[in-house]
């Protein structure tokens, strides 16, 4: 399978990423903050069209952005391979899996071989930490701190076939 990057936007993601989108909008501040970390992932994946994105989270607000007709929507939506959270159709089993749990099961269904998470609420154990693009507490992921880190990360990321769509 292709690389992956596994996506989780925290309500702390939506709110330190609001500032930073489009003030003047009338979209509520959380559909902001998606559509402000989504154009920067749809920037920072353009030179990398092997990354697939998968998420890590269970909101629909979230998806909305997979669905829309912009070019970076677009892009996004084909970069999409499908949620976590599905592989989990028992509710209580998904409501006990950790992220981490959620995302090592898509891994291994998919037969994922290169991937990241870009996260920011817990530390990951040491064996799994050189797969997290942790974002520091408080930081929005549109900081330019945040995306160098997530850049200097997809660059390490060998290129692979799209086996998704074949």
């Amino acid at each position: 399978m292709d690389s992956v990057l596994f996506l989780f936007f925290s309500s702390r993601f939506e709110q330190n990423c609001a500032g930073a989108s489009n003030e003047g909008s009338s979209a509520s501040s959380s559909e902001r903050a998606l559509q402000a970390a989504f154009q920067m992932l749809h920037e920072v994946l353009a030179p990398y069209p092997h990354i697939r994105i998968a998420l890590a989270d269970e909101r629909p607000q979230t998806r909305t952005f997979l669905r829309g007709q912009s070019e970076w929507e677009r892009d996004l939506a084909a970069r999409y391979v499908g949620d976590t959270v599905d592989l989990y159709p028992d509710a209580l089993e998904r409501a006990e899996a950790t992220r981490l749990d959620r995302i090592l099961r898509f891994v291994d269904h998919h037969k994922v071989e290169h991937w990241l998470a870009l996260d920011d609420t817990w530390k990951w154990p040491e064996r799994y930490q050189r797969f997290q693009v942790g974002v520091p507490h408080g930081w929005p992921i549109v900081e330019p701190e945040v995306v160098e880190k997530l850049v200097n990360r997809l660059r390490s990321m060998p290129a692979t076939p799209n086996r998704f769509n074949d």
